[in-house]
């Protein structure tokens, strides 16, 4: 389940299993725009919160797609060894726990945390 909105102004979203009870809550995020993601969720009734800064118009995009099966990752430490993603895409699940602090990325705020690698290839344009 993909959630995206834009309220023009910084956004909140909440997914919950109860519209009036925030502690059914399974997911808030913060933006503008925003775009929240849940995988594998059970069938049942969900309901979307969406409030903003500022009283006005608003966009709410929905989309779904078949359940996701992790791939289980791991050893791909650095460059010569990343796991390589295919173009058709995938959802990855591994631990950094035994990886190297060799490669940073220039947003982390100079953190140096163990880091994995992954690897795209594109031969065209892609959204």
């Amino acid at each position: 389940m993909l959630v995206e909105l834009d309220a023009g102004s910084f956004a909140n979203a909440s997914i919950r299993t109860s519209c009036d009870d925030a502690m059914t809550e399974l997911r808030c995020t913060s933006g503008n725009p925003l775009r929240q993601r849940i995988r594998n969720l059970g069938a049942g009734t969900y309901y979307v919160i969406a409030e903003s800064s500022r009283a006005g118009t608003f966009e709410l995009t929905y989309s779904s797609s078949a359940p996701t099966i992790p791939t289980a990752v791991s050893g791909n430490d650095n460059c010569a060894s990343a796991h390589v993603i295919p173009a058709t895409g995938g959802l990855f699940s591994g631990s950094t726990a035994t990886l190297l602090p060799d490669l940073g990325a220039r947003c982390g705020s100079g953190a140096t945390s163990n880091d994995a690698a992954f690897v795209l290839t594109l031969t065209s344009r892609s959204r």
